[in-house]
């Protein structure tokens, strides 16, 4: 098992973060296209008084995989995001899950807000990855976690110039 902290700060507030980018779909699409994904999809959202809930399908392309994964995919893979939003705790806990061996691959993470004045904010993800592979999934887990923590700097830059834009 493989757990780190990512933490970016964002040129904006809580509140335009939880509902002008994370649960905006269209701010995702478009960040996530311009991360290096296929495809961001929506697959279903409720929300209650105290939570909202989210499931989306995330497209990548195979020749952005690993090379050991990429072998065994064709054009692209498309995993499934599990989120859940608590509006009391303001805590958004995601399940990440692969179209194939989802027994040996668990991908989880919480992410919360720091405000650090009027207009910023620190983002900390807190993602825990388990690859139960013998031998191979350190290797997968710490390949898998510089993955996700350079998509989340590039996505942050991404984010603040559109934050300054307007």
């Amino acid at each position: 098992m493989t757990a780190v902290r990512i933490e970016n700060e964002l040129e904006c507030d809580e509140h335009r973060f939880w509902n002008e980018l994370v649960f905006d779909e269209e701010f995702n699409r478009a960040l996530y296209k311009e991360t290096g994904f296929e495809n961001w999809e929506l697959i279903h959202l409720e929300e209650t008084e105290t939570t909202i809930e989210r499931t989306t399908r995330i497209s990548v392309a195979a020749k952005s995989l690993p090379p050991e994964v990429a072998r065994v995919v064709e054009d692209s893979v498309a995993f499934r995001q599990e989120d859940v939003f608590d509006k009391v705790t303001r805590t958004l806990k995601t399940r990440l899950i692969p179209p194939f061996i989802a027994d040996v691959v668990s991908v989880a993470g919480k992410t919360t807000v720091i405000p650090l004045g009027p207009f910023r904010i620190r983002r900390v993800f807190d993602l825990v990855v388990e690859v139960s592979i013998p031998t191979l999934g350190r290797i997968a887990e710490k390949r898998f976690v510089k993955v996700v923590r350079e998509g989340y700097d590039r996505g942050t830059a991404l984010t603040n110039q559109f934050l300054r834009a307007g």
